[in-house]
């Protein structure tokens, strides 16, 4: 067997390989009470987290606390650890007890490493507790940006190819 025919397979292995899946970055919700500043309460403070490489962020998840009025769709915002508006987008009723009880705002956002917080625009319903470190309830949703692994077997077929046309000019 020669390095052609080994290299080739591999690359066809990995192009065969099934594509990364989203992953939750982020989630603070839980199951105590909640309640919100639209009920007397402090309002929510805006979550944090922390990304260690280069993350697409898919969607952001929030959950609002009213039980006599539904919510009208927000807007959900990222800032940077400098509060600079890195992007938003406005969410989309995903559900609940009332109209808007949960929302879900999609994003197609790649963000570098470091820490981000979450922001809305109707704060006065978005939903917290204690356990939730008294910050707005948030799913961050995406995943970590690395090569496709049929981009991986792109870049070895590639340079199989190229070391056997190498090998090639050698011999001659």
């Amino acid at each position: 067997m020669n390095i052609k025919t080994i290299c080739m397979g591999f690359a066809l292995l990995l192009a065969s390989l099934p594509a990364a899946s989203a992953d939750v970055i982020f989630n603070n919700w839980n199951g105590s009470t909640n309640i919100s500043c639209a009920e007397g309460y402090a309002c929510a403070g805006s979550p944090g987290f922390t990304l260690t490489g280069d993350t697409l962020i898919t969607d952001i998840d929030t959950a609002y606390a009213t039980f006599d009025a539904s919510v009208d769709p927000t807007t959900v915002s990222i800032y940077d650890s400098s509060s600079n508006l890195v992007g938003s987008a406005l969410s989309t009723d995903a559900g609940g007890f009332l109209p808007g009880n949960f929302q879900s705002a999609a994003f197609n956002l790649v963000l570098a490493t470091g820490t981000y917080t979450v922001g809305v625009s109707d704060i006065n319903h978005w939903a917290y507790n204690g356990d939730s470190g008294n910050n707005g309830f948030t799913a961050v949703n995406g995943s970590v940006v690395t090569p496709e692994p049929s981009t991986w077997g792109m870049m070895l077929g590639a340079a199989c190819l190229g070391l056997a046309g190498a090998r090639r000019r050698q011999k001659a």
